[in-house]
């Protein structure tokens, strides 16, 4: 899988092609990313804790950006969130259940349905995009991109440098077209 970088810019104004994010045939639908902004020093706030550190990183700076997915792909990302979230309200009516009834086999049954929805929740995050937004340098890394997405991206981007240069499409790209003096 491959990385992009995207700019501020570009992601406001859906700038991306249509080629999946996951698998690089032509999209179909767009799928909803959160970026957020990752700061280094809030890894320090787990010597206090997990809850101070998730607390530092619900309110850190976020971004939705819109990234372009084929149906199936899509599709298939919908299930397994579907699988994840039926797994963790099983395991907590489990739970609960167990509790009230005071029986130690349900009690089970919920710590195995908690692990099947964290066992799922662990592929769809293997088998997904991942957003990082970064404000100091006014982007969005994507990355577990497909190489067709990368490549289209890059073409995209490069034919935008160019006509705004003034240049010709078809012609070199902007680093091409810089000419240093030679000594």
């Amino acid at each position: 899988m491959a990385r992009v970088w995207i700019s501020l810019a570009a992601a406001e104004l859906d700038a991306l092609p249509q080629v999946c994010v996951m698998t690089g045939r032509t999209a179909d639908r767009s799928l909803t990313l959160s970026a957020k902004a990752r700061a280094g020093w809030t890894w320090w706030l787990l010597l206090l804790g997990v809850v101070p550190f998730l607390v530092a990183r619900h309110f850190a700076t976020e971004m939705r950006i819109l990234v372009p997915v084929a149906d199936g792909a899509g599709r298939r990302l919908d299930r397994l969130r579907l699988a994840c979230l039926v797994a963790l309200v099983e395991a907590v009516a489990l739970a609960v259940a167990a509790l009230l009834l005071d029986r130690r086999d349900v009690l089970v049954a919920s710590v195995a349905f908690l692990l099947a929805a964290g066992l799922v929740g662990a592929l769809t995050a293997a088998s997904s995009v991942r957003a990082t937004l970064d404000p100091s340098a006014g982007g969005i890394l994507l990355t577990g991109v497909h190489r067709a997405f990368r490549d289209e991206f890059g073409r995209v981007q490069r034919a935008a440098w160019t006509a705004a240069a003034g240049g010709d499409p078809n012609g070199p790209g902007p680093q091409e077209a810089v000419r240093h003096p030679t000594t």
